[in-house]
């Protein structure tokens, strides 16, 4: 079996893995607000992934190729939930793991099953951003502003749609559905602008 990132037409990687049985944990994103207040007050009250950035191969002390075990003894105010790697956009049934704070998903991680190491990281959060500002639910037109020549492709395998950063091989996925498509699309891999611009992103891969 192969396990590869359905939303990632540049950076696609398939690495093998065995199938195991998956004991599916329905997925419950983080409230979107309508603008994420950067400033923290004084009556804020710390949580464990306070000050982690999205980076290049990183989420906070996160790492990609980091030992599961490893990822678990740094997570542990965090509950822990096995769900599918599909859920994700992954296949090859390799398990996810995701770690919620009172019952909210900060992020995800995608296991290398014959490793057991981390093969990617997803950000869910958008309390979780990048140094330049970006996070999750960030819309297109916001996003468009960090990446003006960004362009969109849907995938095959759940017509989700997706942009990248090749640089940091980063891959922003939009769950969208024909009322709020981002993209016209008149071929299978085709890389188009934007036309709806108020869709928001899902989460990020980071790989």
């Amino acid at each position: 079996m192969l396990i590869e990132t359905g939303c990632n037409q540049s950076i696609r990687t398939s690495i093998p893995v065995a199938q195991i049985p998956i004991e599916n944990t329905p997925i419950i994103l983080p409230p979107i607000s309508e603008k994420e207040d950067s400033n923290i007050s004084d009556t804020h009250i710390q949580k464990p992934y306070d000050g982690w950035m999205i980076r290049k191969k990183a989420v906070g002390p996160i790492t990609i190729g980091m030992e599961i075990n490893k990822v678990d003894s740094l997570m542990v105010h965090f509950q822990k939930q096995k769900a599918s790697s599909e859920d994700f956009g992954f296949s090859g049934g390799s398990p996810a793991y995701i770690y919620s704070i009172d019952s909210i998903p900060i992020i995800a991680i995608i296991q290398s099953l014959n490793s057991k190491k981390v093969f990617a990281i997803i950000v869910l959060s958008e309390y979780l951003k990048s140094e330049s500002g970006i996070f999750p639910s960030i819309n297109v037109e916001n996003l468009l502003t960090y990446y003006p020549q960004m362009k969109f492709y849907k995938d095959e395998f759940n017509d989700w749609e997706c942009s990248e950063d090749l640089n940091n091989q980063w891959i922003f996925v939009f769950i969208t559905n024909k009322s709020d498509q981002i993209g016209v699309y008149k071929y299978p891999d085709q890389l188009v602008s934007a036309k709806n611009t108020i869709a928001k992103n899902s989460w990020i891969i980071v790989r």
